[in-house]
């Protein structure tokens, strides 16, 4: 992982370069980790479609927003999980 401390201005910054990177002999020792396959780089085709700029990994396969409409409804409906999350009638 990357050693860098990591701040507000950091996030807000555009960029594909992830934020930091994952080294699994940098994680955590649990047990059975010794037996997961090593962490590998997502393939360059995945870079042009999807966001990996958090830690040069991602479970989700949401693509990367190519108008600026599709990220404001993105955000919008992040805000909106948000809200809900936060909201004690829901949880």
């Amino acid at each position: 992982m990357n050693k860098r401390l990591i701040g507000f201005k950091d996030i807000s910054l555009l960029t594909d370069e992830p934020l930091s990177t994952l080294n699994i002999e940098e994680l955590l020792k649990l047990p059975d980790l010794d037996r997961e396959s090593p962490l590998e780089s997502p393939k360059a085709s995945w870079l042009q479609t999807y966001d990996f700029s958090l830690d040069g990994h991602s479970p989700f396969d949401i693509p990367k927003p190519k108008t600026q409409e599709e990220k404001e409804r993105l955000v919008s409906g992040f805000i909106s999980g948000l809200r809900k999350l936060f909201d004690p009638e829901n949880n």
